[in-house]
């Protein structure tokens, strides 16, 4: 719709539950042709990258972003939920600036409840909990892939070995992969210590609707709380992204092979 807002039925987003998340956005980040080929375009050309910013070491530290996923969580199931709405922003209002890369958590200034199903009579904070509709919270869930140090001296041997400088970006341009731009001023985040999964998605429960709406205004907080997984979770989440690693490495090598 042209504003961009997403309306979900309070009944809906009262049978949540805070036991699981649903998925309600979801941001594909970096280059078309899936996950395999922007992990390879960034390979190519990642020890370029690394001299420019004066980075020599600690490489794991550095992620190379995915996607982003915003999950909706209420106070837990309720029977008697009054009929309503609640209704979100557009995804373009998540981004910190129009000119920079970076999304930022969802808060109480990006969604309000309404018991209009156009959204123009918006409900504030408190009459929405006088009301009873459920406390909402949002999780960001941000999904990428890293390499350590000895990952990028075999690239970069590799690249040596082909007559190419490893510290350009021609392998990248002989290969005719969009090239990376270093973002000025943007301060550079490291990884985080585990990578979080959410299981639960149900795209059911969204519903779009044309709605004339201002920015909603509502009192702020403290970004969300994350959910932290057990550790059969984490150990089943580094099995997978080893086998994603040795995949997009072997897949990377064969490509040059055939393409040089």
């Amino acid at each position: 719709m042209e504003s961009g807002w997403t309306r979900f039925t309070s009944r809906a987003v009262g049978g949540i539950g805070d036991d699981f998340s649903s998925i309600i956005y979801s941001i594909a980040c970096g280059q078309s042709g899936g996950e395999a080929n922007a992990a390879c375009s960034w390979l190519s050309q990642a020890n370029y990258i690394f001299t420019r910013l004066g980075i020599y070491s600690k490489h794991d530290q550095y992620v190379l972003v995915t996607s982003i996923n915003y999950h909706l969580r209420s106070s837990g199931f309720q029977t008697n939920i009054p009929a309503g709405y609640l209704f979100l922003c557009p995804t373009r209002n998540l981004q910190v600036s129009d000119d920079s890369p970076r999304f930022r958590p969802i808060t109480f200034d990006d969604f309000y409840w309404s018991l209009d199903s156009s959204g123009v009579e918006r409900l504030s904070l408190n009459q929405a909990q006088e009301l009873d509709f459920p406390f909402i919270d949002f999780d960001m869930e941000i999904w990428g892939n890293s390499w350590d140090e000895t990952i990028y001296a075999q690239l970069q041997k590799l690249h040596e070995s082909k007559g190419f400088d490893p510290d350009s970006q021609d392998v990248a341009k002989e290969l005719k992969f969009p090239l990376y731009q270093i973002f000025q001023g943007l301060e550079i985040p490291v990884v985080p210590e585990a990578f979080h999964e959410f299981a639960g998605s149900d795209s059911s429960i969204q519903e779009e609707i044309d709605a004339d709406s201002d920015e909603p205004v509502a009192p702020t907080r403290d970004g969300p709380e994350i959910l932290t997984p057990s550790w059969t979770w984490n150990i089943l989440i580094c099995f997978q992204l080893g086998l994603i690693v040795t995949l997009v490495i072997f897949s990377f090598i064969d490509y040059l092979h055939t393409h040089m």
